[in-house]
């Protein structure tokens, strides 16, 4: 039954009686509110470049990863730096003192 049909179906009971006023409205919104076919997105310039939004952060987050891994592995050689030449002597080859 298409959606007019069922308006004049409700109509039909409420000039018979069948329906109070109050019950056709109520049967009428319920119909209309069924039927209404579900609100459109609109779209912003924002949206249409979404994928490119996307790919740009990615880049960026592997570009941070990047130097954020550098600067743990700068920090790495140091700290190894300093335990090879710290002020205890070396720690390779043999030891020879000096007169």
């Amino acid at each position: 039954m298409s959606l007019s049909d069922e308006l004049q179906r409700l109509a039909d009971l409420r000039s018979s009686g069948a329906l109070t006023e109050p019950e056709f409205q109520q049967a009428k919104a319920k119909l209309l509110k069924e039927d209404r076919p579900p609100p459109r997105r609109e779209f912003r310039d924002s949206d249409s470049d979404s994928l490119g939004n996307a790919a740009n952060r990615y880049v960026a987050f592997e570009k941070a990863k990047m130097v954020f891994s550098g600067i743990v592995f700068l920090i790495i050689l140091i700290v190894i730096a300093s335990k090879m030449c710290g002020s205890s002597g070396p720690s390779f080859g043999p030891s020879i003192p000096f007169p």
